[in-house]
């Protein structure tokens, strides 16, 4: 997969930040990107401590903090 765009990393840090759960399904709806783009998303939050872990069989996540801006 190509590398994902740090404006569609940004935005989805803004969608999620009120949330405070993150699943591939949400951001699928709320940025209406494909699935796997969204999953990919996921794991790139997760990468920069936005979002914790998998938790259960949904694929829901927990954000954990939030900067004032992504590195």
């Amino acid at each position: 997969m190509s590398p994902i765009p740090e404006e569609l990393v940004e935005q989805a840090v803004e969608t999620l930040r009120p949330l405070n759960r993150a699943s591939p399904t949400t951001l699928e709806r709320l940025l209406k990107v494909h699935y796997h783009t969204a999953v990919a998303l996921l794991e790139e939050l997760e990468t920069r401590g936005v979002v914790g872990p998998v938790i259960g069989k949904l694929g829901e996540r927990r954000t954990i903090a939030f900067r004032t801006a992504v590195e």
